[in-house]
């Protein structure tokens, strides 16, 4: 990586960091771009260098991750199937969303408060089941199957995603996630033999405890 480059996503980095700060202790609408600027230490035309938008600042850590889910999954993709790729790759940035939990329960809870970051949220998450969708395509699924399967694997994240939520995000969410997929896989496999739906089932009551530990 170039020192140019390097200094780029630094500078990003700083003005989402910034954004994050602010957003939490003033509120998202009490927030303006000119604060966000002056916070990271830069001019306001730098910010719209980087964002268009207070709302693209906002969902940075979220488009962050679904570049690099797209990262992992074109490296998993080659060597194994477009199942396993997302399903890992799913795992890995869950496990990263971790490290931070605080930080995106709080961030998550500025959305909860604001209509306009709700609507924007929903925006993002159609871009992630558009990704996934096209990593199904390229597996072999046909268009409408794709999509099928993609829309299955985004309401499951949000289910999950919504009870670590509502749990103060204290419960582990990568097993949460592992358990969700694995019910959803039996599920769209439309295995009938009762190992399935064994798993399936089990899978239910794992998750079930899970989200009441947290």
């Amino acid at each position: 990586m170039s020192i140019r480059e390097r200094n780029r996503q630094l500078t990003r980095r700083r003005l989402a960091d910034a954004a994050a700060t602010l957003f939490l202790s003033r509120g998202y609408e009490a927030t303006t771009v000119e604060d966000i600027a002056r916070e990271a230490g830069v001019s306001r035309r730098t910010f719209f260098r980087y964002f268009p938008s207070k709302e693209e600042v906002f969902f940075a850590d979220s488009r962050d991750r679904l570049v690099r889910f797209e990262a992992l999954v074109g490296e998993r993709a080659a060597v194994e199937g477009a199942w396993e790729a997302v399903q890992a790759a799913l795992l890995e940035v869950c496990a990263g969303l971790t490290q931070d939990a605080a930080r995106a329960l709080s961030m998550q809870r500025v959305v909860q408060a604001s209509d306009a970051l709700t609507a924007w949220e929903l925006r993002h998450d159609l871009n992630w089941e558009r990704s996934m969708q096209r990593v199904f395509e390229v597996g072999g699924d046909v268009v409408f199957h794709a999509a099928l399967r993609a829309g299955a694997v985004m309401g499951a994240l949000r289910a999950v995603l919504r009870e670590w939520f509502a749990g103060g995000a204290m419960s582990d969410l990568v097993t949460l996630v592992r358990v969700a997929l694995g019910w959803l896989e039996a599920a769209l496999s439309g295995d009938p033999s009762e190992r399935a739906l064994r798993d399936a089932r089990g899978a239910a009551t794992t998750t079930r405890a899970l989200a009441s530990a947290g």
